[in-house]
Formats: C-alpha cells, structure tokens, sequence
C-alpha cells in the first residue's frame, strides 16, 4: 500500500482515514435521502395537479368540445 506522507501504513493512520472517509458518506447518504424525500413530495403535488387537468379537459371534452367538433370547417379550409 502506498503511504501519504509516511503514515497511511500504520493502523491509527489507517482508522483514523476510514472514518473521515465513513464520515464523508454519511453526510452524501442523508443529502441524498433528503433531496429523494423533497423529490417524492414533488412528485406527489405534480401527480394531483396533473389530475386535476386532466379531470378539466374531461369536462371540457364532455361540455363545450363536441359542439365545437361538429361545425362545419371555416371556409378557408
């Protein structure tokens, strides 16, 4: 193993960098959890939204839509 100023060999050296290193991918591991749950709460307020459009041009199809498919093309076409 290649030793970083002449210390990474001894076993303190060694605990001591896994534990940075520990550490280090804790802190990555609860950003990614928070930013997945912020994700999921998005995803969630989307969904409904989309839902409510939906049911929109439902109603739109169901009331106005239909009459307006029926009239004849404007003379231009």
């Amino acid at each position: 193993m290649s030793s970083r100023a002449g210390q990474s060999d001894t076993p303190n050296a060694r605990i001591v960098e896994l534990e940075c290193r520990l550490t280090f991918l804790e802190e990555n591991l609860e950003l990614v959890s928070r930013e997945t749950a912020a994700q999921g709460e998005q995803l969630v307020q989307l969904l409904a939204r989309m839902e409510t459009l939906v049911s929109s041009l439902r109603q739109g199809r169901e009331g106005e839509l239909p009459a307006v498919l029926d009239e004849a093309p404007p003379p231009h076409h």
